[in-house]
């Protein structure tokens, strides 16, 4: 934590009626938080990152809602751009946002949505079939607009958000029944394809955490809905 930062931020900018969190010489935050001031609607205005890759932005119930804005170093234009956003904060702007789990609420609503799964399962799920390497995976959360049926498997390895997913937010998880590899012989020579099943395997896993699941033949896969 950049505590001279914190104390310049501290002094150069108004936050009215936001309150700011106090921080000390002696805060080890590992998230590299560097500032932060809370409205009593629970909006807030955050400052986070390490080194000469910091950004701040507006969140409700740790959840972003505003653009999120780079920086490295503190100057004239950074703070100008950081006071107006916390000028919007407190004329209002962000009051009617959303938070994340005001969007899930309003979706399950609008589509009448009932929900199969919760955080402990989930968790109990991945972390089991995250030992399994290679896995391939499928996942659509609910604020997914694309068809994430036409995208096919990836892996969790492969997928850079994947451990930063809100698990409240997967509408359903598919899990392939079998991992494949292929083998490089030369160029002159087709590659020598080897298929693994792991049917059992991920069977016994949701059977483990009692969680319930719909098996695909013909897709040779299981899905986990977390809501349907």
């Amino acid at each position: 934590m950049d505590y001279q930062l914190y104390k310049e931020l501290k002094n150069s900018l108004n936050t009215h009626s936001g309150i700011v969190q106090q921080i000390d010489r002696s805060d080890q935050d590992t998230c590299m938080f560097h500032f932060k001031a809370i409205w009593e609607n629970g909006i807030a205005f955050t400052v986070v990152g390490q080194y000469q890759n910091k950004w701040f932005y507006v969140e409700k119930e740790n959840y972003q809602i505003s653009a999120i804005f780079h920086f490295r170093d503190i100057n004239s234009k950074t703070i100008r751009i950081m006071q107006n956003m916390i000028d919007e904060i407190e004329s209002g702007k962000y009051r009617n946002k959303m938070s994340l789990n005001e969007k899930v609420n309003d979706i399950i609503c609008k589509r009448q949505l009932t929900s199969y799964m919760n955080n402990t399962k989930w968790c109990e799920l991945i972390n089991d079939i995250s030992e399994i390497k290679d896995l391939p995976i499928s996942y659509k959360t609910l604020l997914d607009e694309s068809d994430k049926d036409l995208e096919g498997y990836w892996t969790i390895d492969g997928d850079e958000y994947f451990y930063r997913l809100e698990l409240n937010t997967i509408e359903w998880f598919k899990i392939a029944d079998s991992i494949t590899k292929s083998k490089y012989i030369g160029r002159l020579v087709e590659p020598i394809v080897e298929q693994t099943s792991v049917k059992d395997l991920i069977d016994s896993i949701l059977k483990k955490h009692s969680i319930n699941y719909v098996y695909d033949d013909e897709q040779h896969e299981f899905i986990v809905y977390g809501y349907k």
